[in-house]
Formats: structure tokens, sequence, C-alpha cells
């Protein structure tokens, strides 16, 4: 409706309210326009009445509409689609469902004047209306703004989301519908009153394909929360709004990330039909939706070839070795990596790639892992002919990190006290309210404490000191202050982060990584210029040696080319297949002046190459090597030695905890 019809509208529906006459300026100071205009109006309006009704101007006396409360209500109704053609009469459920829309999926702007212009209502009938949309907004960060601006819709993206969604579930009934088909129409029905059709129609696709990914059938309320759930994250993506990163959850916690690997595949499904290019922050949100929604992947051994299963069965059991950890038994583990492994090697042959938004991260935090099962799918690449990336060995690494983590051992902590009992006691109960209920806490007397082997203990706290240099011990007063609390908890974390991550939390993996430097094959302030130089180098060096077979050099050039080799801080650690080792070896390398490895500049290179008879040893090597690079600082003090015997002993001194 434009400027000059919504005048016309408000004139009749002023006329309407009046009993008696009134003269023209009455209606043009309200109006803010002149007199001439007001009598121009009421000669266009008269020309639409009919008999029933008409305005009627008598001079001196002002103007009054004619006709029964019945015939002005009706006028006032063609009017109204005379005047905006789009116009749809809106019971109060109605209006508040397409205010919602407008508010919500929209993000639209609007004033309680257009809002009752639009639906033709008073402003205190679109009061309530507000009112009542407002009740969905409780618990939630989602609040309207009022201002010069307009009223608005502001708050934190996700509560966005979920309050419309809990919205259109209100509208739909489950007691009332028995018949799951007749429910599955109402709630495509309601959709349309939200969602274009265009959208409505790839999201039913989408959770089909969804949902055939798990093998298995789903609760009906999951699948209608998932539909409309993708609908809404996809319209409001549509219209330019984004999941904000508030906590990257994956990084403290991998167990869901097994609905991540479905995640990335719906990010690429969103991309192809509608375009829709899905960051690293939504994949994350994406991948908590199905999680919550128990979307994971899941393949019966019973449906997989022989083939396929003997394969998983080797790389499980090969895992188990490296890792030291019994693997064998996870039936689960063994289902997600036959349905993802055969899906992986499906879509390499044929060139289809798949990004992990999330590698980075994965490559960071569980190092250790990422670089076992590189070397552990060496043989999946000969086997069936393809090229792995770092992309591939990251999904893979998330598999077996789940599995990893359900197997970590409960923490033990100890409690050291001399003799009192309630000492001891506070201690304990203060400590065990402090920590996760599955911590196993003991306490122990001094005297008992000598006499024990305490190798099973993760964590020791004392109230008294202690002779005792094999681990860390903290210490508190028997009251327990904030301060120690604090270093208990953080000490916890460190240790359960450590467990989860395969990095060494004590001296029982010390000296693992000296047992495989190549003292020939340490080179001290050399002057190479690139990144090719050096692999040359190595490659021919290690060769003449016996180490390596005459593929290592192709192999590690194909390393290169999947992935990044280099850190931040400064260090390269390049590595070829096993299969093309034939002992094995850690070779390092400082340069004069930094080079381009990648995205890094780097003046450390290290060469690691570990041998199928040592495979059992990777997982203390990798964690050693990571920790002895994980700074700049220990980087620029390798550099700088100028003496192999005291780079040896620099290392020798960094590689335990």
């Amino acid at each position: 409706m434009n400027k000059i019809n919504s005048r016309r509208f408000d004139l009749y529906k002023m006329l309407m309210e009046e009993v008696d006459y009134r003269p023209a300026n009455f209606f043009s100071n309200k109006l803010s326009v002149s007199t001439k205009t007001i009598y121009d109006d009421v000669k266009w309006l008269n020309v639409l009445m009919d008999d029933s009704v008409w305005i009627e101007k008598i001079p001196r006396k002002g103007l009054i509409l004619n006709g029964s409360s019945q015939s002005k209500y009706l006028f006032k109704k063609s009017l109204l689609e005379h005047l905006s053609p789009n116009y749809t009469s809106f019971s109060p459920e109605d209006r508040q469902r397409d205010i919602m829309k407008r508010l919500l999926l929209d993000s639209e702007h609007m004033t309680y004047e257009q809002l009752s212009i639009d639906y033709v209502v008073s402003v205190s009938s679109l009061r309530k209306d507000i009112e009542a949309i407002q009740t969905f907004f409780q618990g939630k960060d989602v609040r309207l703004i009022s201002d010069h601006l307009g009223t608005r819709m502001s708050g934190d993206e996700k509560d966005i989301q979920h309050v419309l969604k809990q919205y259109i579930f209100s509208l739909l009934d489950y007691k009332s519908i028995g018949d799951i088909s007749k429910k599955e129409r109402v709630l495509e029905e309601i959709a349309t009153l939200f969602f274009s059709e265009e959208i409505i129609h790839h999201i039913k696709t989408t959770c089909d394909n969804l949902l055939s990914m798990t093998g298995r059938p789903l609760n009906d309320y999951y699948k209608d929360s998932l539909f409309i759930s993708l609908l809404i994250f996809v319209q409001r993506r549509c219209n330019s709004f984004r999941i904000r990163k508030k906590k990257q959850l994956f990084m403290e916690n991998a167990t869901y990330m097994e609905s991540y690997l479905i995640a990335v595949e719906l990010s690429q499904m969103l991309n192809k039909e509608l375009n829709l290019k899905v960051d690293e922050n939504e994949v994350e949100y994406l991948s908590g939706l199905l999680f919550a929604h128990d979307i994971k992947p899941i393949k019966q051994v019973a449906q997989a070839d022989a083939e396929m299963i003997e394969l998983v069965t080797q790389l499980i059991k090969k895992m188990s070795h490296m890792l030291q950890v019994d693997l064998q038994t996870d039936e689960h583990l063994l289902d997600v990596l036959i349905a993802h492994m055969t899906t992986m090697i499906y879509r390499l042959k044929i060139g289809v790639t798949l990004t992990n938004p999330l590698l980075e991260s994965v490559k960071r935090q569980y190092n250790v892992l990422f670089n076992m099962v590189w070397y552990l799918l060496n043989d999946v690449e000969e086997t069936y002919h393809i090229q792995l990336n770092d992309h591939d060995i990251s999904f893979v690494t998330i598999h077996f990190q789940v599995a990893i983590e359900k197997k970590i051992p409960t923490n033990r902590i100890l409690i050291v006290c001399e003799k009192a009992l309630a000492t001891s006691e506070l201690i304990y109960n203060k400590i065990k309210h402090a920590l996760p209920a599955t911590t196993m806490i003991e306490t122990i007397s001094l005297a008992d404490f000598y006499e024990n082997t305490l190798d099973e203990a993760d964590m020791i706290i004392s109230s008294i000191p202690l002779s005792y240099d094999k681990q860390k011990v903290i210490y508190v007063s028997p009251l327990v202050t904030a301060s120690e609390m604090r270093e208990i908890k953080q000490n916890y974390e460190e240790l359960s982060e450590s467990k989860s991550t395969l990095m060494p939390v004590s001296i029982k993996s010390r000296g693992k990584l000296a047992k495989f430097i190549t003292p020939d094959l340490v080179y001290l302030k050399e002057t190479f210029l690139s990144k090719d130089h050096i692999l040359d180098f190595f490659s021919e060096e290690a060769c003449k040696m016996g180490l390596v077979t005459n593929e290592f050099k192709q192999s590690l050039y194909e390393r290169e080319a999947m992935g990044e080799t280099s850190l931040y801080t400064g260090v390269a650690i390049p590595h070829a297949s096993s299969h093309t080792l034939k002992a094995s070896f850690l070779s390092i390398i400082t340069l004069q002046d930094c080079i381009q490895w990648g995205t890094n500049k780097v003046q450390l290179i290290i060469f690691i190459g570990v041998a199928e008879k040592d495979l059992a040893e990777i997982k203390h090597v990798f964690a050693e090597l990571y920790q002895l690079v994980e700074t700049k600082e220990n980087v620029k003090k390798m550099c700088a030695v100028t003496d192999k015997r005291d780079l040896l002993t620099f290392i020798s001194e960094n590689t335990h905890i």
C-alpha cells in the first residue's frame, strides 16, 4: 500500500469512528495534509461507494459517513482489497505466525504503524500479538529492540533458530494426529507457511540421504525435528545470517565427532544443491545438530564384503599394537570404519575429495595419533591404488580418537596424610566433591606411601613433605585453600587431556626418541635454499646408508603433496611410507637461515622413519618429538647449537615431563 492509499484508508477508518459531523480541518490536522486533499480523497472514496454507504458533505457542518455498521465494515474490507491487492485476511493466530516469520526468519525491521496497516488491526491488538510471541523467548538470548529504526529481532543466532523451531512445533499437535503419514503431510504444510518450496524439497531429500547413512530407523520426533532444524538453518543462512563461534566443542570432546564426518558431507550437499557455502563454525554447529538427532555413521559388518572386513580388522589390530591399547573388541569402531573406509575408497577412486574444515585443529591437538594413522593407511593406499590427503587422514583419526577416549582408564588420585584420620577425610571430601564422580581417590598414610608401589597413581596430593621424585606432588594445607584447589583442577585437566591426546605424562616414555637418532644424519648450520634441495639431499644420503629403498624419495614428495608437514614453531617433519624403509632413523638438519616450507618459515628439519618392526614404538616417538618442537623457544635453541653432542644432550633433557 503506497502513501496516498494508506492516507485514504486512514481517513475512511477515522470517518467510521465519528458519530457526528466533523469539519475537514479536523481530519487534515490528524493526517498532516491540506483540507483540499481531504475533499479530494472524499470525492475519490465516494466514487467507489454504492448506495449502502456514502460520505455526506454539508457546508459549515462538515463530513459524516452514512450507512449501517455492517455496510461500513464490508466497504472497509473491499476498500482494503482495492488498495492492497495482495491483502489477505488474517486471524489472530495467522497474524502472530506471520509476524514471527518476519521477525525471526527474515529479521525484518517493522513499526507498529506499518503492521497496523498490513493487518488492518489496532496497535493495541498488535502489542498483544508481540507479547504472545515473546513467551517463546524465555531462557534464550533473543530479544526485541524498538527504536527509531523500528522493531526488530536481536540475539544469538543459535537461540534465534531454536526459538523459531520451538514456535513451529507449537503449531503441530502431535496428540491429535495419530497417523504418521498424515502427521508428515501436516508438518510439510506448516513448513510451506515459513519456507520456500525449493528449500523444502532440497531439505526433504537431504534428510532422506542422512537417514540412509545411519542404516537404521530413527525416532519420528527426531526426523521431524531434524527436518525443521535444517530448514531454519538453511533459510536463515540464505538470508545471510551465520552461526557465530562461541566455543570449539570438538577439541574438548571427540565423542560426538563421528557426526562431524556426516556434517562435512552435509555441507557438500548444501553447496551442490543450493550453492550454500558453509564455513567451519557452521559445520561444527551442524555436527552438534546431527549428533543431537542421533545421526551417526553405521554399517553392519554383515552388509560389508569380506575384503573390507579383513582390511578394517587388520587396521584395528595394527593400531592396537601401535597404541598398546586393545581396540579389537570395539564393535562400534569396526562398524564405523567399515562404513567410512568403503565410502572413502570409492570416493577417491572416482576423484571426489572432501575438505575437513577442522583439519588444522585435529593435526594440532591429536598430532601423535594423526601421524600414526598416516603410517597405518600406507597399506590402504597401496592395496587400492589411491592417494590419501591430510583431510582423509584426519577423518580416520577422529574415528580412532573416539575409540581411544572410551578406553582411557579412570584417573587415580592418591592423597597422602601423616596419621590424622580427620585431616585425611577433610581433604578427601573436599577434593572428591570438586572432581568428576568417575575419579578414583584413595587416602594413604606416610608409612604406607613409602612401602607401596605407586605406578598406578596418576596424581599425588600430600599435606606433608615427601621425599619422592618420580612424579610431581601437589602440596595442600589441611583445609585445602582456593588456590590449592585451582592447582589440583588444572593438573587434573592436563592429565585428562594428556591421556586423550597420547602425549607422555610421566618418565615412563622417556628416551624413545633418542634411540632412533642417527648421529651420521645430523647436519648443523647448513645452507640449503629450498625444500626440494633438502628432500633430494636427504634421500640420497639415506639411500647411501642403506636405510631406505629407491622408492623413498618419491614417497617423501607424495607425503608433501598430501598436506602440511611444517609447524608454526619453525620446524618441518617430513616422512615417507614405512614400506620404503629398511631401518628406523631420525635425522636432524638445522639451517643458517629460514626457508619457506609450505605455509611456514622453518630453520629446523627433522626426518623421521619408523620401520615396520618398530611400529610398537611409534606412539612414544611421535609424542616425544612433538613435545620437543612444540615451542618456538626449543626450536630456536636447537638451531643455535653448533656441536652434535650438545644437540643430543638438549634433546635428551627436553623429551620428558
